[in-house]
């Protein structure tokens, strides 16, 4: 098994496919608000870091991170399954703790997505908290499980 590597990268058009090339990836991801999957376009704001994630030359997963505020990062990701990355979630918080002023990686988690919630935890994310009844899929509102990691 080769090591994770991560890569920020700009290439809009990779991450439009990553994103919302994959029906199953996108439906996951978005809620009742998202626009059709034909015409989501990603964020082309600089303090958005699209990072991709690889072991050896296959890529794993694409992380989406940006600044609540100088140290506070949100962060999604577009696959929640396989080995891989789950070995990337394990290690893009100390990679962001090195690569930029991120001092804190938060995560919300649709409570109805449990593969979503294990693959976080597993990864060392702390759940703090719940915003009840913030995010609508399929018209039903559900409650978002609040993740986070510090630096140790």
């Amino acid at each position: 098994m080769a090591a994770i590597y991560f890569e920020r990268t700009r290439d809009l058009a990779l991450v439009r496919e990553l994103i919302a090339g994959d029906a199953r990836i996108y439906d996951a991801a978005s809620d009742d608000s998202a626009p059709a999957r034909d015409v989501w376009l990603p964020h082309a704001d600089e303090r958005v870091w699209y990072v991709t994630a690889s072991e050896g030359e296959r890529l794993a997963t694409l992380f989406t991170l940006w600044p609540d505020n100088a140290v506070c990062w949100q962060i999604h990701c577009t696959r929640m399954f396989g080995g891989a990355v789950a070995r990337a979630w394990r290690a893009i918080g100390p990679w962001m703790f090195a690569a930029s002023g991120c001092r804190r990686i938060v995560a919300a988690v649709p409570a109805t997505n449990p593969a979503a919630v294990r693959c976080v935890r597993a990864a060392g994310f702390v759940e703090f908290g719940r915003n009840p009844r913030s995010f609508l899929k399929r018209g039903e509102l559900v409650d978002q499980i609040l993740f986070g990691l510090s630096p140790s």
